[in-house]
């Protein structure tokens, strides 16, 4: 049996307590969490598992399950160590809740051109064994998706 689920963002204009709950009021059960909304809760005062676990029970609370979330595309987590460090609060945030699967772009180096495809290559992948060793210890999983630039193909993902 197929299980409608819905993206976050449709309501990007809705804090996202607000969003569960008209979702949950249209009659669905299954929600990805957009970047958007993860960034609402990150810039919440407090701390960043309580209000993960909070938000998490709340969802529960409404028949939501948050099952996976969207990180962030503007971060550039290959080129600036800051923008890792970050992208490691929304895995925080995300395992708070309880989303388990979360989709991550690839850097594709669009602002540093003549990069070849392995240099780009071994820069993701040294920004993916980081990420690694952080959720280590939890249930999280990323899901590297696939772009019109790279990685492209199936083999270059599963590369």
């Amino acid at each position: 049996m197929m299980k409608q689920s819905v993206w976050s963002g449709y309501f990007l204009e809705k804090e996202p307590e607000e969003m569960i709950k008209i979702f949950a009021e249209m009659g669905f059960q299954y929600c990805e969490l957009s970047y958007e909304h993860a960034d609402m809760l990150i810039q919440r005062k407090g701390d960043l598992k309580n209000i993960g676990e909070a938000f998490g029970r709340y969802a529960r609370e409404q028949g939501i399950q948050l099952l996976q979330g969207h990180l962030p595309l503007r971060l550039k987590i290959c080129q600036n160590t800051g923008d890792l460090e970050i992208m490691k609060q929304y895995l925080m945030l995300f395992d708070a809740i309880g989303v388990k699967y979360c989709v991550l772009h690839c850097d594709k180096f669009l602002e540093v051109p003549g990069l070849s495809k392995d240099e780009i290559f071994k820069r993701n992948l040294q920004a993916l064994k980081e990420l690694e060793k952080f959720i280590l210890n939890t249930e999280l999983v990323i899901c590297l998706e696939n772009l019109n630039i790279y990685p492209i193909t199936a083999e270059e993902l599963m590369k």
